[in-house]
C-alpha cells in the first residue's frame, strides 16, 4: 500500500496509475475540495521520487513513453457542466509541458503499447561461413533459417550469438541448399 499527499484540499482519488520502463510508477491523484491534480512518480518500493503540478484542473489517466515523457489526459466540461473531448497533455521529463491535442472523444484512461523495432540483419561471406549481425540493443529475438528449395518452413537455428562491438553475431556454416533467415521475437 502507497500513501500519496494530494496537495491541498481533500483525500486524493487515483484518477490514472501508469508504470514507465524503467518499472517506476506514475499516479495522477486528484483533490475534489481544491479542484487540483498532481502527478506522483514512485519508485517500485513507493518511495516519492516526484511530484509534478499541481494543476488547476482534474486528471484523467496517466501513461509514460520510452522518452520519459508523461502523457495525461485533461478533463474538460462545457459551461453546463457536459463533459467536452479530453485534450491530451505531454510533459517533457521535467515536467514542463511540451504539447497539446484534443482526443475525438472523452477519454478517462491513456495506455501507450511499446512495439519492440524489428532489428535489421545483415549476412557477410567469410570463407564457408556466413556470419548473421544484428543490434545487440534487440533483446528476446531469436535467429530461424529457412531452405529456399522448399516452401519456407522456418527452424531455430540454435546457434547462440556472440556479442562483438555492440552487434550480436551468429556464425552459421553454409550447406550445398540455399537458406535465407530471419530475427524472430520470442515468446
Amino acid at each position: 500500500m502507497f500513501f500519496l499527499s494530494p496537495g491541498s484540499g481533500s483525500a486524493p482519488y487515483i484518477n490514472g496509475i501508469s508504470v514507465d520502463p524503467n518499472g517506476n510508477i506514475w499516479v495522477a491523484a486528484y483533490a475534489w475540495n481544491s479542484r487540483t491534480s498532481v502527478i506522483h512518480q514512485l519508485d517500485v518500493q513507493g518511495n516519492l521520487l516526484k511530484t509534478l503540478g499541481p494543476f488547476n484542473y482534474q486528471i484523467k489517466g496517466v501513461t509514460t513513453d520510452s522518452n520519459a515523457h508523461v502523457f495525461f489526459g485533461k478533463y474538460l466540461q462545457d459551461e453546463s457542466g457536459f463533459p467536452l473531448p479530453t485534450d491530451i497533455v505531454e510533459l517533457d521529463e521535467n515536467g514542463t509541458e511540451i504539447r497539446t491535442f484534443q482526443a475525438p472523444v472523452q477519454a478517462s484512461s491513456l495506455t501507450f503499447i511499446r512495439v519492440p523495432r524489428q532489428p535489421i540483419l545483415t549476412i557477410e561471406r567469410d570463407l564457408g561461413d556466413v556470419i548473421l549481425k544484428w543490434s545487440a540493443d534487440a533483446v528476446g529475438f531469436e535467429l530461424e533459417a529457412a531452405s529456399v528449395t522448399t516452401p519456407l518452413i522456418w527452424e531455430i537455428l540454435g546457434i547462440a550469438p556472440t556479442k562483438v562491438d555492440g552487434q550480436f553475431q551468429a556464425k552459421v556454416p553454409t550447406t550445398s541448399a540455399g537458406r535465407v533467415f530471419r530475427l524472430r521475437k520470442s515468446l
